[in-house]
């Protein structure tokens, strides 16, 4: 996004694997330690608070906003800790078992998984302009669907039993 500031070159991507590699060890190993769990808690800090000064200036230009029970905080966090869980997957060593939509980047495709993941967050956390809480959002989700899909379900794909469409048998044979 053009004109956007950026926050530090260490918080937009850890240029570092091994001081990533040794903050985890810290956490695993250290966390007890007062002064380690300080130093910890004062890095991560210092990268939320970049990254909230960020989101919020970038959804003033955008002309977006968050939705009423959703702060700067909610939000810095939930996708610095998105960031951390793809990056320490990032660690493990590729394996051919594991599926591309599971691999934290795969150059093949042009959204990886932790965009998908900020994507998702983003647009859960962002009011489309009625004013709704999240939570209300996600149990609007869950009430019983009305319409085609109250009676059987619609199937993946958006289509109600009975429809065909693509699976086994598809497309149909021709009538003899």
């Amino acid at each position: 996004m053009a004109g956007l500031p950026r926050p530090g070159r260490a918080s937009v991507l850890p240029g570092r694997p091994l001081a990533f590699r040794l903050q985890l060890i810290f956490q695993a190993i250290l966390a007890h330690d007062d002064q380690v769990a300080n130093a910890l808690r004062r890095v991560d800090n210092a990268h939320v608070e970049a990254w909230k000064t960020f989101y919020a200036d970038a959804f003033g230009r955008l002309g977006l906003r968050l939705r009423p029970d959703v702060s700067w905080d909610d939000l810095a966090h939930a996708l610095h800790a998105a960031g951390e869980g793809v990056v320490f997957r990032a660690l493990l060593p590729a394996e051919k078992q594991v599926p591309p939509s599971a691999r934290p980047l795969d150059h093949r495709k042009p959204t990886s998984l932790l965009a998908k993941i900020a994507m998702a967050i983003i647009v859960a956390f962002t009011d489309p302009g009625d004013g709704e809480p999240l939570r209300h959002a996600v149990r609007r989700l869950a009430r019983p669907p009305e319409g085609p899909a109250r009676n059987g379900g619609i199937r993946p794909g958006g289509r109600p039993p009975g429809r065909p469409g693509p699976g086994p048998g598809w497309p149909p044979a021709p009538a003899a």
